[in-house]
Protein backbone atom coordinates (compact mmCIF):
# COMPACT_ATOMS: atom_id res chain seq x y z
CA UNK A 1 0.00 0.00 0.00
CA UNK A 2 1.34 3.48 -0.85
CA UNK A 3 1.56 6.29 1.76
CA UNK A 4 -0.04 9.41 -0.75
CA UNK A 5 1.81 11.36 1.61
CA UNK A 6 5.46 9.91 0.68
CA UNK A 7 4.15 9.58 -2.98
CA UNK A 8 3.10 13.32 -2.85
CA UNK A 9 6.70 14.58 -0.95
CA UNK A 10 8.59 12.41 -3.33
CA UNK A 11 7.21 14.30 -6.12
CA UNK A 12 7.71 17.44 -5.24
CA UNK A 13 11.30 16.83 -4.00
CA UNK A 14 12.36 15.51 -7.67
CA UNK A 15 10.41 18.18 -9.26
CA UNK A 16 12.46 20.86 -6.90
CA UNK A 17 15.52 18.45 -8.33
CA UNK A 18 14.46 18.73 -12.19
CA UNK A 19 13.79 22.47 -11.48
CA UNK A 20 17.40 23.06 -10.08
CA UNK A 21 18.91 20.92 -12.54
CA UNK A 22 17.37 22.95 -15.96
CA UNK A 23 18.73 26.07 -14.00
CA UNK A 24 22.23 24.56 -13.18
CA UNK A 25 22.94 22.08 -15.60
CA UNK A 26 21.52 23.30 -18.72
CA UNK A 27 19.37 20.61 -20.40
CA UNK A 28 19.45 17.99 -17.21
CA UNK A 29 16.59 15.88 -15.95
CA UNK A 30 16.75 13.91 -12.87
CA UNK A 31 16.62 11.03 -15.58
CA UNK A 32 19.69 12.49 -17.75
CA UNK A 33 21.66 13.49 -15.09
CA UNK A 34 22.26 9.63 -14.20
CA UNK A 35 24.33 9.02 -16.50
CA UNK A 36 26.71 11.65 -15.73
CA UNK A 37 27.11 10.86 -11.65
CA UNK A 38 27.83 7.15 -12.77
CA UNK A 39 30.30 8.20 -15.42
CA UNK A 40 32.07 10.61 -12.48
CA UNK A 41 31.28 13.03 -14.55
CA UNK A 42 29.38 15.12 -12.19
CA UNK A 43 30.27 14.79 -8.01
CA UNK A 44 26.72 13.86 -6.60
CA UNK A 45 28.36 15.32 -3.13
CA UNK A 46 28.62 18.99 -5.07
CA UNK A 47 25.28 18.48 -6.72
CA UNK A 48 23.60 17.84 -4.42
CA UNK A 49 25.31 20.69 -1.71
CA UNK A 50 24.21 22.96 -4.54
CA UNK A 51 20.47 21.35 -4.60
CA UNK A 52 20.42 22.22 -0.21
CA UNK A 53 21.64 25.95 -1.22
CA UNK A 54 18.84 25.77 -4.15
CA UNK A 55 16.62 24.62 -1.91
CA UNK A 56 17.40 27.23 1.10
CA UNK A 57 17.26 30.26 -0.89
CA UNK A 58 13.91 29.24 -1.65
CA UNK A 59 13.19 29.74 1.53
CA UNK A 60 11.97 25.75 2.15
CA UNK A 61 11.69 24.63 5.69
CA UNK A 62 14.01 22.65 7.11
CA UNK A 63 12.01 19.60 7.70
CA UNK A 64 10.77 19.73 3.75
CA UNK A 65 14.31 20.15 2.86
CA UNK A 66 15.38 17.03 4.81
CA UNK A 67 12.33 15.61 2.81
CA UNK A 68 13.35 16.39 -0.81
CA UNK A 69 17.12 15.34 0.07
CA UNK A 70 15.66 12.09 0.74
CA UNK A 71 13.62 11.64 -1.82
CA UNK A 72 16.21 12.52 -4.18
CA UNK A 73 19.18 10.49 -2.85
CA UNK A 74 16.42 7.98 -2.94
CA UNK A 75 16.03 7.79 -6.53
CA UNK A 76 19.76 8.67 -7.26
CA UNK A 77 20.02 5.40 -5.03
CA UNK A 78 17.88 3.19 -7.25
CA UNK A 79 19.87 4.17 -10.12
CA UNK A 80 22.92 3.00 -8.27
CA UNK A 81 24.53 6.51 -7.76
CA UNK A 82 26.37 6.29 -4.44
CA UNK A 83 24.92 8.97 -1.90
CA UNK A 84 26.03 7.46 1.28
CA UNK A 85 29.03 9.97 1.71
CA UNK A 86 26.57 13.12 1.00
CA UNK A 87 25.19 14.65 4.26
CA UNK A 88 21.71 15.81 6.04
CA UNK A 89 20.98 18.27 8.32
Amino acid sequence: MCDVTHTQTTGTGLAHFAKFLSLRIQKQTPDTIISLLTKGKVNTYVLLDQFVSYLTKQNIAVTSLNLYIAAVRSYLEYYDVDTRTVFTF
